[in-house]
């Protein structure tokens, strides 16, 4: 079996296996080395321990860890399929006898048959169906094969997360889906679309097929609670060898997605047996809330300087705004505003920021207003604004034109939602920006503003003047290294401690952003103390909040 770099172990015998107290454990099963490493990257040492245990007995490897909130003992089969010395029945037959579990879950690949899946799509048995067995006669053949229903517990717990739980897939665009149905199961590796479809007619309410089910059937059956979960890799149809190693890595890592969605509710497990022991040793994170406060902070202020996270584009904005204003734009929770900020902030520039959020539908022309009444309100002026753009446009170049110290006026939550909005408030910008150079100097007085939209693509020819007075810069979600360097960062100034495990963890579920490591950190320090079972559902926590942003 290859082991994982990033992974400890450390190997026991039977001695030592009584005193980890595993009442009832929870099987995992695998039949490859890819879906083994891939569900492997997810587990986690015991409590009070630093390694994750394995164990031989006989011709068996057993791996001892902890999978979301509960310990669960792995094994992977010796080969695929459901029959043969190293099979599914005879490997999950083996530990069943050893371990006494309560619940099986098979965890891996298999492949799909209906035109409204896609790779990295998980299936899950409500029923599985051996295929290999049947009748063949003259003219045709009579299915025999029994098939075996799984575990209506975890069934419903499935079901339960199809609202809430979210698997990104590699192209960034589209979410994993599950199917819940009948999956067949036999020993031929199929890559032929004739035999696969011979057998979706045979069993047209299948959702797909593997190799191994039918030995989990079999081998749990009156025996113990089970289920398979397995992402779809191909579809039986001869392409199998495309992108197989790609594909077969999204499909695995869809699988586990969702299982250790399912192994994060603190109560399912609890329903099957009543004394499971989910319990584990705690790392104390005796936070100061107020410190937590400044190193997670929302908006940057000076006193957070230590816990901002310098980047190249930092050195790229401040060097723009020597004589420009400039236009940031990137995608949500990507640090705009901080980094906009924090640039006027620590070259000790007056700030105007105007938030214009909540004008949405309201006109452009009551944008302008705004934007005028909040610099006449920092600049100690009462004023009235008007309401026709023109005397709008002349009454901010009134009030600005006499400045002669620097002053940056950011506009951020820019409201706009269609091309029209877009290019109006280009027009209208640009047009003060042209005035405003016209009575007095530039230096004094620059715009900045932050949106998601690329504005380029609204500016016509004609206001290309525009990009006289405004210098565009795309910002892009963080690389992993500036994202572990804000894990980091945040530890050591709140005294975390992390595996690399579960910074590894952290970086993959962020996706780039650092809105989302911060949220994170914030639901584990409202949760009192650090432990795997808090960072999990701070995690979880986490993933909810942004699936509705």
């Amino acid at each position: 079996m290859p082991e994982l770099a990033s992974a400890a172990y450390k190997e026991i015998d039977n001695g030592i296996l009584s005193e980890l107290n595993l009442r009832n454990p929870i099987l995992l099963v695998t039949a490859t080395n890819l879906e083994t490493d891939i569900l492997h990257k997810h587990l986690h040492p015991l409590p009070n321990s630093n390694s994750i245990f394995k164990l031989h007995i006989e011709s068996h490897y057993y791996y001892i860890a902890k999978f979301g909130l509960y310990p669960i003992i792995h094994v992977q089969c010796g080969n695929m399929g459901a029959i043969g010395r190293a099979s599914s029945i005879l490997t999950i037959s083996h530990a069943i006898s050893q371990f006494k579990p309560r619940a099986t879950v098979m965890i891996g690949i298999a492949f799909g048959v209906k035109e409204d899946q896609k790779i990295g799509d998980v299936l899950i048995s409500e029923v599985i169906q051996p295929y290999d067995s049947k009748r063949v006669g003259k003219e045709k053949s009579i299915p025999r094969g029994v098939s075996g229903p799984a575990s209506k517990l975890f069934l419903s717990r499935i079901r339960s997360l199809r609202l809430e739980w979210k698997h990104l897939l590699d192209d960034g665009n589209s979410e994993s889906e599950m199917h819940i149905g009948l999956v067949l199961s036999g020993e031929e590796l199929i890559d032929n679309k004739e035999r696969r479809d011979e057998l979706t007619d045979l069993y047209p309410v299948a959702i797909g097929g593997e190799m191994e089910g039918a030995g989990l059937f079999a081998a749990c059956d009156s025996t113990c609670d089970w289920v398979l979960i397995k992402g779809i890799c191909d579809f039986a149809d001869g392409e199998k060898g495309i992108n197989k190693k790609k594909n077969q890595i999204a499909a695995m890592s869809a699988a586990v997605s969702l299982s250790e969605a399912v192994f994060l509710s603190p109560t399912l497990f609890k329903d099957l047996i009543a004394d499971i022991e989910i319990s584990e040793g705690t790392r104390p994170c005796e936070v100061n809330l107020r410190l937590a406060q400044n190193v997670l902070f929302d908006i940057f202020i000076k006193e957070y300087e230590p816990y901002y996270v310098v980047r190249q584009c930092d050195a790229i904005v401040s060097g723009q705004l020597n004589m420009y204003g400039v236009w940031l734009f990137g995608p949500s929770g990507c640090g705009k505003s901080n980094l906009i900020i924090r640039t006027i902030v620590s070259r000790e520039l007056e700030l105007c920021s105007i938030s214009l959020g909540s004008y949405i539908g309201e006109g452009i022309n009551s944008l302008f207003a705004e934007i005028y009444l909040c610099i006449a309100e920092k600049l100690g002026q009462e004023v009235v604004p008007p309401r026709e753009f023109v005397k709008i446009q002349k009454a901010i170049v009134n009030v600005l034109k006499n400045v002669r110290s620097p002053i940056v006026i950011y506009l951020e939550e820019l409201p706009m939602n269609t091309e029209e909005e877009f290019k109006e408030f280009i027009q209208k910008l640009n047009a003060i920006l042209i005035e405003l150079q016209y009575n007095q100097s530039p230096s004094f007085v620059k715009f900045v503003l932050s949106s998601i939209e690329d504005p380029r693509q609204y500016i016509p020819p004609t206001q290309n003047k525009i990009k006289s007075y405004l210098k565009f810069v795309q910002l892009e979600n963080w690389e992993s290294k500036d994202i572990l360097k804000l894990i980091d960062l945040i530890c050591e100034a709140l005294g975390i401690k992390l595996t690399n495990q579960e910074k590894d963890g952290l970086i993959g579920d962020a996706g780039g952003s650092p809105r989302f490591i911060k949220k994170c950190f914030q639901n584990l320090v409202a949760l009192h103390e650090l432990n795997g079972v808090n960072l999990k559902v701070a995690i979880a926590e986490t993933k909810k909040d942004f699936s509705f942003t």
